[in-house]
């Protein structure tokens, strides 16, 4: 705080972790944390007001809900601390500017009455006036009566600052497209948007005589007038004299220091910590570059034998970018040019005008004739988003050419990604004869769940029961949200007219469902089918899921071009077993083969189908 007597923080009250309030804290520490957000929903970044009198944060309780601990949208959110900064927030443009006429009138009375002095007194009480802060008033009394929301749209938020007058407010907000600083004016109730950035990322700082801020776009700093909003580049020039063979030796005492803090469980899954300190420490020495320094740390945190460990290079810039097509080829056919198997849905060469189908060839791209001896991911370079001529030959021989535009490898994986799972669902809908719904998660993250959710209440809804395929998943955190969606019960039947529709609840899946899984499966990839499996809420098909039910703990360090894990905090089940390195075995264990997967089958999933509907059907049978 402006008086240094507190501080303000962001907490899990009651051990309710990655749901942070917000406190201030007295900061000789005798007092316990007074919460003054007292909200429930994510609270997180406060800032403490050169005014004193006000604390802003950033909050989740008006935008988009987030599933998973991910997606959310946040306000800037203020509490005042005393009554006379909430009233003095609250006034209007007329009745603000009344009082400080009424102050400065104030004031100049004071000065008039008081006993005149000499120049040298003067600088004195000047001097002693700048020195002097006055200390801040908290009446924690119904604080949660003096909170307002700052902003009026929820958005991705970059920072955000109060004027000195705390009558407008500066934000960065991804609100259309990238950050922008963007304004809201208190006084005169209006919004805008004061400089467009565009930029990935972004931060701000208010300068101290609050007339201008600092904005850091994309790494680039400009210095904006509040009066003009005019931004004005910032010039930085600095350079730094490294020994690299000293900085590797600090980088690798701090990976072993931060380890031997943050690791989950005392007694490093009975390494000698100390012993592996000094065994590696003796090979830094010999390594004369940051790439080979990396796999030497992921050695070192591979001998503690668990998850979300390891280190990571990554170097800075960027090999070739080669672009796609969205074409599959046959790899078998001969002759010049490239025969195309499959031209894969929302793909550069399916949004032409032209239709191009399987059995066509492509013979040249750009002019250059296609044969033996030409690398077509060379004439594929750096060309995704620039417009590319193709030369094709039709299925009766005939020649012709369309202009494409092609796109990044990671957009043609999306698609790969969506052909699959199309091609498991109508599976799914084959073997069932159209009885079962099919969902596949990928990984844990809030649009996981909105697809899961949209698939199952959309084409799922008419389904007797549902196919949760949770192979390869790669982690996040999404548990507790899957395990309720998938364990509705029902407890009340709607019945417009007499005619019976679904009941309560109905955001909730409340029929059966049979989880697939796999060795791919992840973090919390395994914590999920664990619960599912512990909650005793159906069974499982496939492979068993080593145990990495863990949350990490990444650190990139200040080399930039390394980042090692910690597996911070582990979990325990029901039975009271840590769940880091407890192999997780399924209810049915069928393996994936090279020779079936080769002829196209899938062998988990025709098990997992075949065992739903053998339950429904015994279900039937029963209730009959």
């Amino acid at each position: 705080s402006p008086d240094s007597q507190w501080l303000t923080v962001d907490f899990a009250p009651n051990g309710r972790l990655f749901f942070t309030n917000i406190a201030v804290v007295k900061a000789d520490g005798s007092e316990a944390p007074h919460d003054i957000s007292l909200s429930g929903y994510t609270d997180t970044a406060p800032s403490w007001h050169s005014s004193g009198g006000i604390v802003t944060w950033a909050t989740a309780r008006f935008g988009q809900r987030d599933h998973g601990s991910h997606g959310a949208q946040f306000d800037m959110f203020a509490s005042f601390l005393n009554k006379d900064a909430w009233e003095k927030f609250n006034l209007s443009k007329e009745e603000l500017a009344l009082k400080k006429e009424l102050e400065e009138d104030a004031e100049k009375a004071k000065k008039a009455d008081e006993k005149p002095a000499d120049a040298a007194d003067d600088k004195k009480a000047d001097a002693k006036d700048e020195k002097k802060v006055e200390p801040i008033t908290i009446d924690f009394g119904h604080i949660e009566d003096r909170q307002a929301r700052l902003t009026i749209h929820s958005s991705n938020l970059g920072g955000a600052v109060l004027s000195k007058d705390a009558d407008k407010l500066y934000y960065l907000s991804a609100f259309e497209g990238g950050y922008d600083l963007w304004m809201h004016d208190f006084r005169e109730d209006e919004t805008k948007k004061l400089v467009p950035l565009g930029a990935d990322s972004a931060a701000l700082e208010l300068s101290a005589d609050g007339k201008a801020l600092f904005v850091l776009a994309d790494g680039s700093l400009q210095k904006i007038d509040l009066d003009s909003a005019a931004p004005k580049g910032v010039r930085v020039k600095a350079s730094m004299t490294v020994n690299p063979d000293s900085e590797r030796q600090y980088l690798f005492e701090h990976i072993w220091r931060q380890v031997n803090d943050k690791f989950y469980k005392p007694g490093f899954h009975g390494v000698d910590w100390a012993a592996i300190e000094r065994d590696y420490a003796r090979k830094v020495g010999s390594v004369n570059n940051n790439r080979d320094f990396a796999r030497l740390m992921e050695e070192m945190l591979g001998e503690l034998n668990a998850s979300h460990t390891g280190a990571r290079y990554r170097a800075p810039g960027g090999g070739d970018q080669t672009a796609s097509l969205g074409l599959l080829f046959e790899p078998t056919a001969k002759g010049p040019g490239l025969k195309i198997a499959e031209v894969l849905d929302n793909g550069p060469v399916s949004m032409n005008d032209t239709v191009v189908v399987p059995g066509m060839v492509l013979t040249a791209i750009d002019g250059t004739q296609i044969d033996a001896g030409v690398n077509v991911s060379a004439l594929l370079k750096g060309k995704a988003g620039d417009s590319t001529r193709l030369s094709l030959a039709a299925l009766d021989g005939k020649s012709f050419d369309i202009v494409v535009k092609p796109e990044s490898l990671r957009d043609q994986n999306s698609q790969m990604y969506d052909r699959w799972v199309d091609s498991r669902r109508a599976l799914v809908d084959q073997l069932s004869g159209g009885r079962l719904a099919y969902v596949h998660v990928p990984n844990m993250s809030d649009p996981s769940y909105r697809a899961v959710y949209r698939e199952m209440f959309g084409r799922g809804m008419a389904k007797e029961a549902i196919v949760v395929d949770t192979r390869f998943n790669s982690g996040g955190d999404l548990t507790d949200d899957l395990v309720k969606l998938l364990g509705g019960k029902n407890y009340m039947t709607n019945m417009p007219n007499g005619r019976e529709a679904q009941g309560e609840p109905l955001t909730r899946w409340t029929k059966p469902s049979i989880v697939l899984m796999n060795e791919g499966n992840y973090s919390d990839g395994h914590c999920f089918p664990s619960a599912y499996t512990m909650l005793e809420m159906g069974k499982t098909v496939g492979m068993p899921v080593p145990g990495t039910c863990s949350y990490v703990w990444w650190e990139r360090l200040m080399t930039g071009d390394i980042v090692f894990g910690i597996p911070e905090m582990s979990i325990k089940d029901i039975h009271g077993d840590w769940m880091e390195n407890k192999q997780l075995e399924p209810t049915i264990k069928v393996a994936n083969d090279a020779e079936s997967l080769a002829k196209g089958r899938d062998l988990q999933l025709e098990a997992a189908v075949a065992e739903m509907i053998k339950d429904l059907d015994a279900a039937k049978s029963k209730a009959q």
